[in-house]
């Protein structure tokens, strides 16, 4: 049979014999998990880390597989697909992409690679009961050149908080980041990964999420936590020093010290999107040295415009009510704030941003301060979450969110339930 000239990638047909699949640049036999091909050849674009491998691998092939971070060398339009196991990262990874042909660092999970690669489902990540891809040390893609399309790829979590497929502990690079991409890095995507050290690990000092700077930043589907519980110094979600087009959606923000902190240069951040996540700081473990959950300026008060933060749900355990804020008083005229769930905040830098058809909560335990005026605001003293002392933000058949926000054009929230006309304020759609 002929092979279609120019099919979409994933495109598949079968010859009567296998079945042959496009992967954007050629036709190879795919296994019974997409993406896997046959017997560990895979694509001329595949590579593979595996820590249980024998030194000297080539990265080639699951059975020859690199065993160890330093070993990789990457081109655009490559994928290192990591299978499940502890990577300590003592180097820079370099490698840059193109547009359309980023380097890509992807768990290997037994759904989206297969098991016909020649190597053990055992060993995939999550859904081949390994556990993560945990890289101790952090992402380290700091160079004196400008880096750029990355992207480091988890595939998979069970849910806000726990089973990403990749996880950043123990960050070493600039402040003691997860991820760092402090030497300009451009069009970085980061998704599914879990960043942030448990509380026993007490590594001490910053430990930011994530830190760089460039244009082109997405973070999505990401749990960002414990940046705040290493002492008197504060450890922020991510630290973004200057940049355009930054996208933060679906993510679970928890237990930082600024949430989100950008402009900490005269270029400052613009264009940026922050739309259905949660920032929550619920219990004792947060508040080291700041609480807040956006801090759009930094101290130089670089340039802010086409900022627009909607659809969030924001709990900072009553630390916004004195020195704390839900948003830092800087350039505040370029946010535009809509459809957002406030919890135990003090909410009075709101008032001076554009803002509309947030809901305040104003009950004696969630109660929020100096709440502003504005159209379609509502307050409540009960907003009608499942469960705000343990983190549950979704909403109850009676909770007063629903179906009162107004449309922002968003499809999706955090658990990818579609959004209707009338969307629900928050995170999360009932």
């Amino acid at each position: 049979m002929d092979f279609p000239d120019s099919p979409a990638i994933g495109a598949t047909v079968n010859n009567g014999i296998s079945t042959w699949m496009w992967n954007g640049k050629q036709w190879e036999r795919a296994s019974a998990g997409a993406g896997g091909g046959g017997s560990g050849t895979d694509s001329a674009s595949y590579r593979y880390l595996r820590a249980s491998a024998s030194n000297g691998g080539d990265g080639l092939s699951w059975s020859t597989a690199w065993n160890s971070l330093d070993d990789i060398t990457l081109s655009a339009g490559q994928t290192v697909w990591m299978a499940a196991g502890t990577y300590p990262s003592s180097h820079l990874l370099p490698w840059s992409g193109t547009a359309g042909n980023p380097v890509t660092y992807k768990a290997a999970t037994a759904g989206s690679h297969g098991t016909a690669t020649g190597w053990n489902a055992a060993t995939m990540a999550v859904d081949g009961a390994a556990g993560p891809v945990i890289l101790n040390g952090g992402f380290n893609l700091n160079y004196d050149a400008p880096r750029q399309n990355i992207t480091l790829d988890g595939q998979v979590r069970a849910s806000l908080s726990s089973g990403h497929g990749i996880r950043c502990i123990n960050g070493s690079y600039g402040d003691r980041a997860g991820i760092f991409a402090g030497g300009e890095v451009h069009n970085l995507t980061i998704r599914y990964v879990e960043l942030g050290d448990p509380v026993s690990l007490n590594v001490g000092g910053n430990i930011d999420g994530i830190q760089g700077k460039g244009n082109g930043l997405l973070v999505e589907y990401c749990f960002v936590h414990d940046s705040d519980n290493k002492g008197a110094d504060h450890g922020d979600g991510c630290q973004w020093i200057w940049g355009a087009n930054l996208v933060f959606r679906f993510n679970l923000f928890r237990h930082c010290g600024q949430h989100i902190y950008m402009g900490e240069d005269t270029l400052g951040c613009q264009n940026v999107q922050i739309y259905y996540n949660v920032f929550d700081n619920r219990d004792s473990g947060s508040g080291g040295a700041a609480g807040w959950f956006l801090n759009p300026g930094g101290p130089t008060s670089g340039p802010v415009s086409g900022w627009t933060v909607y659809n969030n749900t924001v709990n900072l355990n009553g630390l916004g009510h004195s020195s704390y804020y839900v948003i830092y008083p800087a350039n505040l005229p370029s946010l535009t704030l809509k459809n957002n769930a406030f919890y135990d905040v003090g909410v009075t830098e709101v008032g001076s941003t554009v803002h509309s058809f947030n809901g305040y909560d104003n009950a004696s335990t969630g109660a929020c301060s100096s709440i502003p005026t504005e159209t379609g605001r509502l307050v409540a003293a009960d907003l009608g979450f499942v469960s705000a002392s343990t983190g549950d933000y979704r909403l109850t058949s009676g909770s007063p969110l629903r179906g009162v926000g107004t449309a922002v054009s968003l499809t999706m929230d955090i658990l990818g339930n579609t959004v209707p006309a009338v969307p629900d304020i928050g995170a999360f759609q009932f």
